[in-house]
């Protein structure tokens, strides 16, 4: 088992590199995509702006005579008239085809600009590493049953030694005490010996006493060298010989490698370390046979979800915070539902923190519930703040510090304030969660958590119809919905908008307003336990 799990994550790693080299590769090639947008736009822009410069001339003014008597000049200078007018005309011709050509230039490349743009646009918007990123987590969810399994695996091997060793140990002490003397007991071997030679000496002087009438000194002496004790006992020399055999163990060991090696895994390709492994043994039942198999690892609580009760928060303010029951911590949003369907209503800003999540809605009411867990060692925070200062385009991604996992959205701030401005997509993922703002500016934050053996990934993608709830987007068998990975509009403008969003254990829906949707719940599980042995 121990062995599979090492190919596993061999290949687990592989399948996060391929993924990870074609989010590069993406990413990249959207930085080209645009900054060719970039370009040409600008360029467009300074042929538009030599366009319209071209567009005026200055009027010439022609040199006519005041007056003229046509009895001294009978042509009153009509062809020095006719030749200054012949050629401010050529010049206004000319600068007319100069303009009319920047004119077509201008147009043509605006046109380029805006194809090129709107190809950058929708291929940074797109999902080119779909087939990537689902067989790394297949591979993931493989491997975490593998290390399952492994783990069962090893902890029943050293459950199978102890008890091993603990019969190893009694034959032991059992062998002591047949080979003890004085014990007052029917276990000491040299007690049986000496009681038998003394009963066989004593049956040996009666029956030279019957056949002799006396005992003699000779008679006396040959009863004492009597009939030695007949056995000779091994003292279980085959079992001792079966519990230390070559193919086994002789419990004088302090540790055990099995395969010799272990991973330490992580979020990244990077965090994958093969490393050399021989985990302690502990011989003595009364403790686990190694450090996994631990009474802490074996009580603790696996992952546990539910949604908080719903909030009403009034229009364009914020509202009160939506909670989560007593023992539980905030995960993310579990929903929040515009009570309005009119076009320019919409989320304008949404927080969830520790204290629980709120929301302000613009030009409408609106529920919020939070979703909310608890689990062993759970620690819940906030990632950084991107402040996204480029309208309608992806943001940075927001991260989570060392040794948290991303699990959902904390916020996402829409810097403007009228009813065409909204969240058209949002994305989490392992490497944190962003956002697409359509005509404003916006903030992201990404929640992130910390768990013993928590493990998150995403789960199936979907769409959907406009004006209706999604399906459910389900997780991975043995996975819980966290919260919503990917809400993407497909639609742009005022009229297209998130309607209502909800997240329970099967999964996370939506009811996109006025456009289709594609949308993947994001989902959690803790590692089952293994149990710890316990004393025969």
């Amino acid at each position: 088992r121990d062995n599979e799990l090492l190919q596993c994550r061999e290949i687990e790693k592989q399948k996060l590199i391929e993924y990870e080299q074609c989010e590069a590769t993406k990413r990249s090639t959207c930085a080209t995509k645009q900054q060719q947008c970039t370009d040409q736009r600008e360029a467009a822009r300074i042929k538009c702006a030599a366009a319209d410069a071209a567009s005026k001339i200055q009027t010439a003014k022609l040199c006519l005579p005041e007056e003229c008597d046509f009895k001294e000049n009978p042509t009153c200078g009509s062809a020095d008239v006719e030749r200054e007018a012949d050629g401010w005309l050529a010049e206004v011709r000319s600068k007319m085809e100069a303009y009319q050509k920047l004119a077509e230039e201008c147009r043509t490349m605006t046109s380029e600009a805006s194809s090129t743009c709107a190809d950058a646009e929708a291929y940074c918007a797109g999902d080119h590493c779909e087939g990537q990123r689902s067989a790394s987590d297949q591979q993931r969810a493989s491997c975490a049953q593998s290390y399952d399994s492994a783990l069962l695996a090893k902890c029943d091997f050293g459950r199978a030694a102890q008890t091993k060793c603990a019969d190893l140990s009694a034959v032991h002490a059992l062998i002591a005490k047949i080979k003890d003397s004085n014990r007052q007991d029917a276990l000491s071997e040299p007690d049986r010996v000496a009681e038998f030679a003394a009963v066989q000496r004593l049956l040996c002087l009666l029956q030279a006493l019957h056949d002799e009438g006396d005992l003699s000194q000779e008679a006396t002496a040959a009863c004492a060298a009597k009939t030695p004790y007949p056995n000779t006992f091994d003292y279980f020399d085959e079992r001792i010989a079966e519990l230390t055999a070559a193919d086994s163990i002789s419990c004088n060991e302090k540790s055990f490698s099995f395969s010799g090696y272990e991973w330490d895994t992580g979020l990244t390709s990077a965090a994958f370390v093969k490393r050399s492994a021989s985990p302690a043994f502990s011989v003595a039942m009364a403790s686990p046979a190694f450090a996994f198999c631990s009474d802490e690892m074996a009580a603790a609580v696996d992952l546990q979800t539910t949604n908080g009760d719903m909030v009403k928060s009034p229009q364009n303010q914020w509202g009160p915070y939506a909670t989560c029951p007593e023992g539980f911590e905030v995960l993310g949003l579990g929903r929040i539902d515009i009570l309005g369907g009119a076009a320019n209503q919409n989320v304008n800003d949404f927080e969830c923190n520790d204290n629980g999540c709120r929301a302000w809605c613009h030009n409408t009411e609106c529920n919020v519930a939070a979703r909310c867990g608890k689990a062993s060692n759970l620690k819940l925070v906030n990632g950084n703040v991107v402040n996204h200062q480029q309208v309608n385009h992806w943001s940075e991604y927001s991260t989570c510090p060392s040794g948290f996992i991303p699990i959902g959205l904390a916020r996402i701030d829409l810097h403007g304030g009228s009813s065409d401005d909204n969240v058209n997509d949002f994305q989490c993922n392992e490497l944190g969660c962003r956002a697409w703002c359509e005509s404003t500016t916006c903030s992201v934050t990404v929640r992130c958590a910390q768990a013993t053996n928590l493990d998150v990934t995403v789960g199936t993608f979907g769409t959907s119809g406009p004006d209706q709830w999604s399906d459910k987007m389900p997780c991975p068998e043995g996975y819980v919905a966290l919260g919503m990975a990917r809400l993407d509009l497909h639609s742009h403008g005022e009229a297209a908008n998130i309607n209502d969003l909800e997240c329970t254990d099967d999964g996370c829906r939506a009811w996109c307003h006025h456009s289709n949707c594609g949308l993947r719940s994001m989902c959690g599980k803790t590692f089952h336990k293994v149990p710890a042995p316990t004393s025969c």
